[in-house]
């Protein structure tokens, strides 16, 4: 999973000052636009060297105001937001994250190759046994087969989907690609968790799979015979859940939390029926499915706040000293051929 970082699009409150006549006043160019502030102060002695002091003068003030006095006193509610405009408000992943993250990835590639030869654990208990029995599903193998493949389906959907409706909201509709950067490897992260454990604990414990019981002249139903603790398809699974209902609590995409709600209680819905499927297709005892959907609540609910939305972030130096960022200057006229500047500070 990989994205380009774009520029980050913060949002700055910004503080309009008003050095002139009172807005009513027709013959001032200003007169008739709000501009947010009541006058911060009245007729500075210099007002052009105060101004110039902090900031560069902007080029072309005058016709800034003309665009807002055009516009309306209404254009502000509106105007569509900008392109860009949800600034992340939460802890960014580091350079070490990102590096721990990649090197998590290839040793679980190559624990992927690992396949023990012969079971640790073969043993069985009246707890798995009874949930198989009820679930299971019986006759030709090929039926087991059929809901095996159908579950690799619904993993494979899960797991994109945190991904398409990070892209779909943030990136397609509100343009907010430093938004989508962040919350892309924010799933990155918890995914990359899940896999290195699940696997890690799959070679390790090497459980022999519900079917491996039946093999018959090393024929069995799948492969990984010896792999069945965790279940990884339940692990990746509620990652997935957790990641949307994280995303949607803390972002909340939709402007709805009834919608965030549903969103949440779907994807754990779905989440669950594949760990179900599992045990219908007997590939996992009940005990894999309870470990994979563990290590997954953890990756998807916990890890993320954990490592990002319990952080918020900092807010920039130049904000927090008070710092002027940006200024706008443009002259007015005052009643009596009198003239003077109107400041417009950004913070």
């Amino acid at each position: 999973m990989t994205a380009l970082r774009i520029l980050i699009f913060t949002l700055l409150f910004v503080l309009n000052c008003t050095v002139s006549a009172p807005a009513e006043d027709s013959g001032s160019p200003l007169a008739g636009v709000d501009l947010g502030k009541e006058a911060c102060y009245q007729e500075p002695p210099h007002p052009a060297q105060a101004c110039m002091d902090v900031a560069a003068v902007s080029a072309s003030p005058i016709a800034d105001v003309a665009e807002k006095r055009a516009a309306g006193p209404n254009a502000a509610a509106t105007a569509p937001p900008p392109a860009g405009h949800g600034a992340w408000k939460w802890r960014r992943s580091t350079l070490w994250e990102k590096a721990i993250a990649v090197g998590a990835i290839g040793s679980s590639l190559y624990l992927e190759t690992i396949d023990p030869d012969t079971p640790k654990w073969s043993s069985r208990n009246d707890f798995d046994e009874g949930v198989r029995n009820a679930l299971r599903l019986g006759g030709d193998a090929d039926d087991r087969r059929w809901v095996y493949n159908a579950s690799d389906v619904i993993m494979a959907i899960m797991i994109a989907a945190p991904e398409i409706d990070a892209a779909v909201t943030l990136g397609y509709r509100d343009r907010d690609w430093d938004g989508l950067y962040e919350t892309l490897l924010m799933d990155l992260e918890s995914f990359t968790f899940t896999s290195f454990v699940s696997v890690l604990l799959q070679t390790q414990i090497a459980r022999e799979r519900p079917f491996g019981r039946n093999c018959k002249d090393g024929q069995c139903e799948s492969e990984e015979v010896n792999r069945s603790m965790p279940s990884g398809h339940a692990a990746y699974a509620f990652t997935s859940a957790g990641l949307l209902c994280t995303h949607h609590h803390y972002q909340n995409s939709y402007g709805n939390r009834e919608t965030e709600g549903a969103v949440c209680a779907t994807a754990l819905g779905v989440a669950s029926l594949e760990g179900i499927l599992r045990i219908v297709a007997d590939g996992h005892y009940a005990t894999d499915v309870l470990a994979g959907t563990a290590i997954g609540l953890f990756s998807g609910f916990l890890l993320p706040r954990l490592l990002h939305y319990w952080h918020p972030e900092a807010q920039s130096d130049a904000k927090e000293a008070g710092k002027v960022t940006r200024l706008v200057v443009a002259p007015t006229l005052l009643p009596g051929n009198g003239a003077g500047l109107a400041c417009s500070f950004r913070f």
